[in-house]
């Protein structure tokens, strides 16, 4: 195990531990560590309301500053769009409402470790892309 696999692990431990205080349920972790994702850890979890959606994130804010001086790099959404993302870089929070989460799916995602290209919301499938850059390699003669 390197030592960005073991802080990246460690990190979403706490993240788990975290969400569990603040009564957050249904957590699940994904260790995408040895799949071509942008982290190596996705956790989501549920918050039952807005205040409660609220809460999670910023406790994580918080806790994770004060304990390891790491704030959120990006958060998006919010509690009133029922979805707040927040990317500590190598782990990635979604923090859902349960409406949110059932519609939007994401567990299909990280399932079993696999990031499939085939199930990311692409504009086109990935061999009009590998033809697409085939085609400028030609006229560039790459």
């Amino acid at each position: 195990m390197t030592k960005k696999e073991f802080d990246s692990k460690n990190l979403a431990q706490k993240v788990v531990s975290i969400c569990e205080d603040v009564k957050a349920i249904d957590i699940n972790v994904y260790d995408m560590t040895k799949s071509p994702a942008l982290a190596d850890f996705y956790v989501i979890c549920t918050g039952n309301s807005e205040p409660h959606l609220n809460a999670i994130g910023n406790r994580l804010e918080k806790e994770l500053r004060e304990a390891n001086e790491l704030s959120a790099k990006a958060i998006d959404g919010g509690a009133s769009s029922q979805w707040i993302v927040m990317d500590f870089g190598w782990v990635i929070v979604h923090i859902m409402h349960p409406d949110a989460r059932e519609y939007y799916g994401l567990e299909s995602l990280w399932s079993n470790g696999n990031l499939s290209p085939e199930k990311l919301p692409w504009e086109c499938p990935e061999r009009e892309i590998l033809t697409s850059e085939i085609r400028v390699k030609k006229i560039f003669n790459r």
